[in-house]
């Protein structure tokens, strides 16, 4: 595997970190700027290292080009630098690239990642060492990541929404809730007899295309938490549809809320994921880091307006 990142040719040059599997490996690199470094990730995790390294050697601008997977490897490294972080979003989902508003042209959005300024984004950090960039979930779509990441070849071979729906599918057929307990910020604990599912984050959309926590401001300093209750098999299937034109807010078993800290903890524990990959179980402790990250945004970004003096 590559460690070692060269030091950059010149002040305006910028790094890509590309993953060569993103949106199956189809992706060509064009030719865009005059000091753009391409280097491949070799299996999951590189991203990571490519990005230490790369601010270890000095890189003012990176590029991440793949997809929300990706973008959540290099975020680990480089959250709370002054480096700028471009994304060319050519991976599978592109959630977090809908929330940032980034253009769907490649061309475009690899000159916007090489070009355009850097905006302080939030980040949720949870349990102290994993950064989160899109959004997090615990309950059925928890089971439903675990499920999808276990699909045999015949499902693969459908696609990427038909095996996310195969997931689904079978997670009805042995998901039966959490009781958790939920604390937010400063206020007395809430006790949730029948937990179904919870999405966190600072961003708007997970699962390609599902539009989970709609009101979702990258730059407010918040998180934002939905979460539904007591739901049947029946009820959910009825509610996860809506979740695409971000109508499920409205259901009566669904809440949400902004926040800055949140604990959770479940019986049974809980399986968590961030970014669709799994990275542990429950208790879950979730906090905002406010402006983390510089992130390139495109014009229709989730952001907060510019206040006036």
């Amino acid at each position: 595997m590559i460690y070692k990142i060269p030091t950059p040719a010149a002040p305006d040059s910028a790094l890509l970190i590309l993953n060569p599997a993103a949106g199956k490996g189809k992706q060509d690199v064009p030719l865009v700027g005059e000091h753009i470094l391409t280097v491949e990730t070799e299996e999951p995790g590189h991203a990571t290292v490519l990005a230490a390294a790369a601010v270890a050697a000095g890189w003012q601008r990176i590029i991440v080009g793949g997809g929300d997977g990706t973008l959540n490897e290099v975020v680990q490294s480089v959250a709370g630098t002054d480096v700028t972080l471009g994304l060319w979003p050519v991976g599978t989902a592109n959630d977090y690239a809908r929330s940032a508003g980034l253009p769907t042209d490649l061309t475009a959005a690899l000159d916007l990642a090489a070009s355009g300024p850097g905006t302080p984004v939030d980040l949720a950090r949870v349990n102290g060492k994993h950064y989160c960039v899109n959004l997090g979930g615990l309950g059925f779509d928890a089971e439903v990541v675990r499920r999808y990441h276990a699909a045999g070849p015949v499902v693969k071979a459908l696609g990427t929404k038909a095996r996310y729906w195969s997931s689904i599918g079978r997670t009805f057929l042995g998901f039966r809730g959490l009781r958790a307990t939920i604390t937010f910020d400063d206020e007395p604990p809430m006790v949730v007899p029948k937990l179904m599912l919870l999405a966190f984050g600072p961003a708007r959309q997970y699962g390609e295309g599902m539009r989970m926590c709609p009101d979702a401001v990258l730059n407010d300093g918040l998180l934002d938490a939905v979460w539904a209750e007591s739901l049947n098999a029946v009820e959910l299937s009825k509610l996860l549809p809506l979740v695409y034109e971000a109508k499920h807010l409205g259901h009566p078993k669904v809440k949400a809320r902004t926040f800055r800290r949140m604990r959770i903890e479940c019986e049974p524990a809980g399986a968590f994921h961030l970014e669709g990959d799994l990275k542990g179980e429950s208790p879950l402790e979730v906090e905002v880091v406010p402006g983390a990250v510089r992130m390139v945004l495109g014009p229709g970004a989730a952001v907060a307006p510019p206040t006036s003096d």
